[in-house]
């Protein structure tokens, strides 16, 4: 008897280890947030969360996961991105096709984005322009909070595709008509109609969401650019 509890005894404990070597992913404890790293205060964790509430609305979940390096985990991924790339499965993130993963790595000094199946490439480009215009240089120089705050609510906006604050967006009760946004008016009878509206520059949206990224973030981005040329 003794012989056979030692046995099972073993055969738990390597099946323990054989699991903790295959690795793991950050759990999902919160739906919005793990800031595994510590890089977020409070503040800022509550004006993302409010984001990320409201991008509820629109159908996208846009999860911020914050770690301190990608190889405490033991997963085997070669990369950052590879690593990301796994979160996004495991948090389940391609269950809509707008989800989008930001993830930041306090060792690696960097932030990927990880979107879902429905975004288009030049989507994808403009998020990609975004991190890389927003929120690379803040953060390789340590200004984590400074680089979130700008950057967050900038993909935010991009990955709706609407500027900042973004429209409240409320269901319409059962069985209710939705309104039209806009009701079209009459016009003389033999009348050429209006002209259509010239088609909206998506480069001129992409500039305007940066440039307000930037604004937002530059008093606590400037401060640190001005210690390194020291």
């Amino acid at each position: 008897m003794l012989r056979l509890f030692v046995l099972l005894l073993l055969l738990a404990l390597t099946g323990a280890g054989a699991a903790l070597a295959q690795g793991f992913y950050p759990p999902r404890t919160d739906r919005f947030q793990s800031d595994e790293a510590g890089l977020l205060d409070a503040d800022t964790a509550a004006a993302i969360r409010a984001l990320q509430e409201q991008l509820l609305s629109y159908s996208v979940e846009m999860p911020l996961v914050t770690i301190n390096s990608y190889t405490e985990y033991g997963t085997g991924d070669a990369s950052l991105a590879d690593f990301a790339r796994g979160v996004f499965q495991a948090w389940q993130l391609d269950s809509a096709p707008r989800n989008l993963l930001v993830l930041a790595s306090r060792a690696d000094l960097q932030v990927v984005l990880v979107p879902g199946s429905g975004y288009s490439s030049a989507e994808i480009s403009a998020l990609q322009s975004i991190s890389d215009m927003v929120i690379r240089q803040p953060f390789a120089a340590g200004d984590f909070l400074a680089a979130l705050r700008a950057g967050f609510p900038a993909l935010a906006s991009s990955s709706v595709g609407l500027p900042l604050p973004l429209p409240v967006v409320t269901a319409a009760p059962a069985g209710a008509q939705s309104v039209p946004t806009a009701i079209p008016q009459p016009t003389d009878a033999g009348a050429a109609p209006p002209p259509e509206p010239p088609p909206a520059d998506s480069s001129n949206s992409l500039l305007f969401i940066v440039v307000m990224a930037l604004l937002l973030g530059a008093g606590s981005i400037l401060p640190v650019l001005l210690r390194r040329r020291r």
